[in-house]
């Protein structure tokens, strides 16, 4: 534990911020890589200064079950700004996405 809540503190991950993973899949990679960096650019023009934003990457599963997945992760201080960004940045994108939040 004393290891690892160093490491933790270090890299400040959760507990000391939080962290998003959106995962987009779809049958075709442009299309899906496509939605990733438009997501990801709508985070990085969006007002929230304090948001890290870490891809678009191929997800460590890259191909499952037929269809291509790529991830975009968010880390921030705060967990409020991040679910605001994460509410105005994924509105209207119909692709398939999962979310996960890591408080």
């Amino acid at each position: 534990y004393e290891r690892e809540i160093k490491f933790r503190r270090l890299l400040d991950y959760p507990p000391f911020s939080s962290l998003a993973e959106v995962v987009f899949s779809g049958r075709n990679r442009r299309q899906v890589a496509a939605t990733a960096r438009a997501f990801a650019s709508r985070v990085k023009d969006s007002d929230a200064a304090d948001i890290q934003v870490f891809g678009p990457s191929l997800a460590p599963l890259a191909r499952k079950r037929g269809l291509y997945r790529i991830q975009v992760s968010l880390k921030s201080k705060n967990p409020e700004p991040l679910k605001r960004v994460l509410g105005r940045c994924l509105k209207g994108i119909r692709s398939k996405k999962s979310l996960i939040l890591f408080p």
